[in-house]
């Protein structure tokens, strides 16, 4: 089946009587139009994302057991992070014993609807111990608010941490 093909001269001819195609002006017209609409849409775009506190207290965990276990791991020793419960204080301490020293405390910073409580119903704190060669005992941390809840894990054998809930 063959296609027949315009002559070179009639597509040229049609250009010069204007038929083919978009003027300048329409162009910019439709781009000035999607740069207004563009815009109006961003800022609306921008409040809908917002922060759930649930996860943003999760991410605060997971970046100090983060942290605790890469200190473990690049000094070779036991370090163990300790979670009040009740009002979310934390302690991050290296080593065993009577040589345990201090390396971070704080606070999660907990919006008034998210609580923290350990596996364990009542449990006044949350101690989980990563060990130098990666392993990691203890914990999980559970996070209620008012978009669920999440449990935070620890593999036994890794000392990676995991999410349920999220």
């Amino acid at each position: 089946m063959a296609t027949e093909r315009a002559p070179r001269g009639a597509h040229a001819e049609a250009r010069r009587r204007g038929e083919v195609g978009f003027s300048l002006v329409e162009l910019i017209v439709v781009l000035a139009i999607l740069g207004i609409a563009a815009a109006a849409v961003a800022p609306a775009l921008s409040n809908a994302v917002t922060v759930d506190p649930l996860h943003a207290a999760g991410d605060d965990v997971l970046r100090i057991l983060a942290g605790a276990r890469t200190v473990a791991l690049a000094e070779g020793s036991m370090v163990t992070v300790i979670v009040q419960t009740p009002d979310g204080r934390y302690r991050v301490e290296a080593g065993r014993g009577v040589e345990v020293r201090e390396l971070a405390t704080g606070r999660l910073d907990l919006p008034q609807d998210v609580r923290v409580t350990g596996g364990v119903a009542d449990a006044a704190r949350v101690r989980i111990r990563f060990r130098p060669l990666g392993g990691a005992d203890g914990g999980p941390v559970v996070l209620y608010g008012p978009t669920g809840a999440l449990r935070i894990e620890v593999d036994p054998w890794t000392g990676e941490t995991s999410v349920a809930g999220r």
